[in-house]
């Protein structure tokens, strides 16, 4: 992945061609419910692995599992940048980028602060996430071993795959504005599982706000992309604020 300036980067113009815009939708339709799907039949398998060799609990199936599946779908997006030459801008950050990085840690915070607020008046609060469920075993273990990997590992993969891959193949063809918006509906899909497993209803209204959380926050996320020119400051920015919400949680369990 080479670097690129900003104006390569947002610089394209979409194209009118519809069929090229329906490969663009479709593509980035298989990516995100690949991964949704993906990540939850690798921790399912591992699970049934693990119960098969006479063990109980969620805690090692999800943190194994979740690794694994973390990791290979950064592999396949790394290969499909580097062989479909998509245009993934990756150099040093700015001053100007690291302001970004704040505006990407602090705006998602106050818009989950802000969406606590209002479902707390109408007794609405958002699902926790499969961490929570997970942490519930060991939460001072858990906690602090998922802060390393929101900084290392999670951050760093999600940004390539939605914010590099699937993103940028949409903004080829529709432009940044879509794609920001298309790319967000999509992060907010990948991410049902988990609240799942954290014991959310998908049909409430509780688990409805916190895909609007993680919605909203993807939207912030691709604004940074996009007006820095680089995915370090999405990445940092995603990693920060994930680090941050587990090292809150940690705090409250020490």
């Amino acid at each position: 992945m080479e670097t690129n300036t900003r104006t390569e980067l947002s610089g394209i113009d979409p194209t009118t061609d519809a069929p090229s815009r329906l490969r663009a939708v479709l593509f980035a339709i298989g990516v995100t419910l690949g991964a949704a799907l993906y990540v939850p039949l690798v921790v399912g398998s591992t699970a049934e692995l693990w119960a098969l060799l006479g063990n109980d609990g969620f805690l090692v199936p999800f943190a194994v599992g979740g690794t694994l599946a973390t990791l290979s779908l950064g592999a396949m997006a790394y290969y499909y940048v580097r062989y479909t030459s998509l245009p993934v801008p990756i150099r040093m950050p700015t001053r100007r980028d690291l302001a970004w990085v704040v505006v990407g840690v602090v705006v998602p915070l106050a818009i989950q602060i802000g969406l606590i607020l209002v479902g707390s008046r109408f007794g609405v609060q958002p699902v926790e996430g499969g961490i929570d469920a997970a942490a519930a075993a060991d939460p001072v273990l858990v906690y602090s071993l998922a802060l390393v990997s929101a900084l290392f590992l999670i951050g760093p993969v999600e940004e390539l795959l939605y914010r590099g891959v699937v993103q940028g193949r949409l903004r080829q063809s529709f432009g940044p504005v879509a794609a920001i918006g298309l790319t967000s509906v999509g992060f907010a899909a990948g991410h049902v599982a988990t609240l799942v497993w954290g014991g959310g209803d998908p049909f409430t209204l509780g688990f409805g706000l916190s895909l609007v959380a993680i919605a909203s926050g993807s939207v912030v996320l691709g604004v940074v992309y996009e007006r820095t020119g680089s995915l370090v400051p999405a990445i940092l920015a995603h990693s920060l604020f994930n680090g941050l919400l587990l090292a809150l949680a940690l705090a409250t369990v020490l």
